[in-house]
């Protein structure tokens, strides 16, 4: 979680965008204070002098060199301005790849975390390697998708395919953390937005590999979770008590009529408490959606049995950050359909 704290406050730090003012100054100094000198302005009681028949022509050459002064002042100030304002466009550029590589290089580890975890493995030791073979891997091997992708989703020693699952949580992780920025910036709620998108891919692998959402994960995430929602949102601290006793509660009824586990109704108790009520409900809805298309168009596929149980978790973690990017617009959406 420190590197996750270190990459969101080193966006904080690429955000910053310094004011243009010494062009402005310059620009005001030199036409709103000089103007051309006044000819045969008169001092004291003496009269004017007679003009030459030279000084009305030299006259007008000074006024027009003074505007031209002026003309020129304010096309140079343009021309230092523009390239300053198209300095700052590339910036959400940057933020976003930078936000990318941040996510597919958490991701590697958040693959560690959902492969291990519900094994009983220490995330730490032993270093990554084959599980096949039990070579060591290297730095090239260990490039998020690429490596997966220049190997032909292969292992490069004993030429034994690599899980899918691994270059699918690096690049999930990426897209939806360019996604929380797109959506939120640099915020408050940004930052709980790529928690609960960690979350999401962390119980997602976890589930679709051994369909199991480990309760470390859960208890490692629901300080942070909790200490975030309570500080960006605006909901009432209400409506985020009554989101989780709702979310855990609708997931304990089906797990007591037997068809759900018990980790996905302490993970939609957790998804809840953040996203609050009636959002929680919301998020469920869009879940069983979700489950069921997928399901039936797997079952229809011939690629699962009538009866075997399909992971749970991607689709509540899907119907979640669903519920909390636009989960007010589609309440909204429907309440003025209905009314």
């Amino acid at each position: 979680m420190s590197a996750f704290i270190f990459g969101f406050h080193h966006l904080q730090v690429l955000s910053g965008n310094p004011k243009i003012t010494a062009v402005g100054r310059a620009i005001r100094t030199r036409s709103g204070h000089q103007r051309p000198e006044a000819i045969g302005t008169r001092s004291g009681p003496q009269r004017p002098k007679a003009l030459s028949a030279k000084q009305p022509c030299a006259a007008g050459h000074q006024r027009l060199n003074n505007s031209a002064n002026i003309t020129s002042a304010k096309t140079k100030a343009t021309a230092h301005t523009i390239p300053n304002q198209g300095a700052s466009q590339p910036m959400p550029t940057l933020i976003i790849t930078y936000l990318f590589l941040l996510g597919l290089a958490l991701g590697s580890f958040y693959n560690v975390v959902a492969l291990r975890v519900p094994a009983g493995q220490s995330v730490i030791h032993p270093p990554s390697r084959c599980g096949s073979c039990g070579t060591r891997l290297r730095t090239r091997d260990l490039i998020p998708v690429f490596s997966w992708l220049l190997a032909k989703g292969r292992c490069r020693h004993c030429g034994v395919p690599v899980s899918w699952l691994y270059p699918l949580g690096e690049a999930a992780t990426g897209l939806l953390f360019v996604w929380t920025y797109l959506r939120f910036g640099l915020s408050g709620e940004g930052m709980l937005g790529l928690l609960l998108a960690s979350l999401a891919v962390i119980v997602t692998i976890s589930d679709l590999h051994s369909m199991l959402v480990p309760n470390k994960v859960l208890l490692a995430f629901l300080p942070l979770l909790a200490a975030m929602t309570f500080s960006v949102t605006d909901q009432p601290w209400w409506s985020h008590v009554l989101g989780a006793v709702a979310g855990g509660g609708i997931l304990l009824v089906l797990v007591l009529l037997g068809g759900m586990g018990m980790g996905d109704a302490k993970l939609f108790a957790l998804f809840g408490g953040v996203i609050g009520f009636p959002g929680v409900i919301l998020a469920f809805l869009a879940a069983c959606l979700l489950g069921t298309l997928i399901g039936g168009g797997l079952r229809l596929a011939g690629s699962i049995g009538r009866r075997q149980p399909i992971p749970f978790a991607p689709c509540l973690a899907a119907g979640t950050l669903l519920t909390w990017g636009y989960g007010s617009q589609i309440i909204s959406g429907y309440l003025s359909l209905i009314g």
